[in-house]
């Protein structure tokens, strides 16, 4: 496998990751309003936690792809 074929799935990986991320951040932002309030925080953090994973994947995606970009 070239390089460059290797680079391009490895960057797909990332960015469906990156979209997981997101699904679960969403899956559980839904589920706040009918949780016990004692869970609420909990669960809040957790979505800005999934939020900030995927933000990551995506940055990361952009920036080896800027990187590539540049060669």
């Amino acid at each position: 496998m070239a390089p460059i074929d290797l680079t391009s799935k490895l960057l797909s990986f990332i960015e469906e990751d990156a979209n997981q991320w997101e699904l679960a951040a969403n899956a559980c932002e839904a589920l706040l309003d009918h949780l016990p309030e004692k869970d609420r925080a909990t669960m809040g953090l957790n979505v800005a936690a999934y939020l900030e994973r995927a933000a990551l994947h995506r940055d990361f995606v952009a920036e080896i792809k800027s990187e590539i970009g540049r060669s």
